[in-house]
């Protein structure tokens, strides 16, 4: 049996994966990754999203490197905030052409923000969404819905989200891509700073890739991110596309890393967040 090692690279200047596949040359190979090249962007642009959200109902745009505080999107948007509305609206206009944003991805269009009540209320409903919005030419269209669950019996609160989305690629193919999970803020929630806050994500999805292959997955254990770092630490999730075999992508034991595994039908081989 013949085996090749590919490396592939995509969507330079959004943090995704850098992926080493081993493919051995036989007919019922399983080696097509293009859906979890597609789920792979649709995560990391709505991450992106919801970040750049969160911090303007905070009014401050940063990165997620406290040491310095910097802008992330330096003079890039607008903010506008109209508490008259009902519900109340945030906007985040980036202008009609690209601007490079100084996390080094272009960005256009805007994001449109609706709010309830504050982030923390509970039962507070928070809309996204997207005209004309591109990141790194990729548009952004659908419809995010944040929905505080309030704290539960361990005290903590918890958030419902759900993304029905369609990601255009710079060549005009799409992505079709689903997720409904709950985000659980388990560290962070006392202090006024962003950049300590931890959540525990619990949940599923679903997509079409952008050559129509269907896709399914889950997360079988937390994924923990660390807002003040961009890179899931831990947890496990579960990808099955089709008839192929799923899977198993570990993000690892919780060390701040680039690192991550994949195992398909057995074989395991490392992956780099980039």
């Amino acid at each position: 049996m013949k085996c090749i090692i590919h490396f592939v690279f995509y969507l330079a200047g959004i943090p995704l994966v850098a992926v080493l596949l081993f493919s051995c040359a036989k007919e019922d190979a399983d080696d097509d990754t293009s859906f979890a090249i597609d789920n792979a962007i649709a995560e990391a642009i709505f991450a992106d999203e919801q970040n750049i959200a969160d911090q303007s109902v905070e009014g401050k745009l940063t990165t997620y490197i406290p040491e310095t505080g910097e802008s992330i999107l330096s003079n890039c948007a607008l903010i506008t905030l109209d508490l008259t509305a009902t519900p109340k609206t945030i906007v985040v206009d980036f202008g009609n052409t690209n601007c490079l944003c100084a996390d080094n991805r272009y960005r256009r269009g805007k994001i449109w923000l609706s709010f309830t009540a504050g982030y923390r209320d509970s039962a507070t409903i928070i809309t996204h969404s997207f005209d004309e919005y591109y990141v790194n030419d990729y548009q952004v269209n659908g419809l995010k819905t944040v929905i505080n669950k309030g704290r539960g019996t361990n005290g903590l609160l918890s958030f419902a989200v759900d993304v029905d989305a369609k990601v255009i690629k710079p060549n005009g193919d799409s992505i079709i891509w689903k997720s409904d999970r709950i985000n659980t803020w388990i560290e962070g929630d006392s202090s006024l700073i962003w950049w300590d806050d931890v959540y525990l994500i619990d949940g599923n999805g679903s997509g079409i890739t952008a050559t129509g292959l269907n896709y399914t997955l889950d997360i079988t254990k937390s994924l923990r991110k660390e807002i003040g770092y961009k890179y899931i630490v831990s947890g496990i999730l579960e990808i099955k596309p089709g008839n192929m075999f799923k899977r198993i992508v570990d993000y690892g034991d919780g060390t701040r890393d680039n690192e991550a595994t994949v195992t398909i039908n057995g074989i395991t081989f490392n992956i780099l967040l980039n």
